[in-house]
């Protein structure tokens, strides 16, 4: 996930300029030994076109969504801060306190 969304509609945009200018007709000769007949070919050509045009067409719907929707707030890391002293350790183990330290009930806390 390099890409920006923006950067991501701009590509499936192009891409599907670059599908539908290609949407000619494909043609190739067929030999009389193949079990499918150019008609069941150009069939099957036709389906796969169709699904790469619906899912082109719903990733930009999803990319258009996702990039009208602010981002979310960054978050900041949780950082134990003692309530008695303002050290960085919890308050448990504040050493100011003096009668704050219970090792023997560290476990349960």
């Amino acid at each position: 996930l390099e890409k920006s969304p923006q950067d991501a509609l701009t590509i499936i945009e192009n891409k599907s300029k670059v599908r539908n200018s290609q949407s000619k007709p494909i043609t190739s000769p067929v030999n009389a030994s193949d079990n499918h007949s150019s008609s069941e070919l150009a069939k099957l050509i036709d389906a796969v076109n169709q699904q790469t045009s619906a899912v082109t067409t719903v990733m930009t719907a999803m990319l258009k969504q996702f990039q009208s929707n602010p981002p979310p707030a960054q978050v900041k890391a949780v950082e134990e801060i003692c309530v008695t002293c303002g050290g960085a350790h919890p308050y448990y183990q504040c050493l100011a306190a003096g009668g704050n330290t219970f090792p023997e009930y560290r476990d349960n806390i």
